[in-house]
């Protein structure tokens, strides 16, 4: 359904306005809980409102590939799947790996 709202939006002002401003208020959203982690050190240091836009994506990403092929990985599979993806590009840095031995 969110598809053909997205394509009506290319010939309606009025939902590409609502469509942008549902955007823009997700990604604020969003954003609040990214810099919260970060101040709290959950998260490495990341520009909050790209790290929103990149998980929006993410989530769009992904619910077009289930719409497209529903057999593709059940629900709860997508869920651990963007859950480890987002820990991933926001969890705290870690030290490289020490390579060689002690001298």
């Amino acid at each position: 359904m969110f598809i053909e709202f997205w394509g009506e939006t290319l010939h309606d002002p009025a939902l590409a306005a609502l469509n942008a401003r549902s955007y823009t208020r997700a990604r604020r959203l969003i954003g609040r809980v990214v810099a919260a982690g970060v101040a709290e050190g959950a998260f490495r240091r990341v520009d909050a409102g790209e790290a929103a836009a990149v998980i929006l994506a993410l989530l769009d990403g992904l619910s077009l590939q289930l719409t497209f092929d529903p057999g593709l990985m059940p629900t709860a599979r997508a869920e651990r799947v963007c859950e480890a993806a987002l820990l991933a590009y926001l969890g705290p840095r870690r030290a490289p790996p020490r390579h060689g031995g002690a001298r």
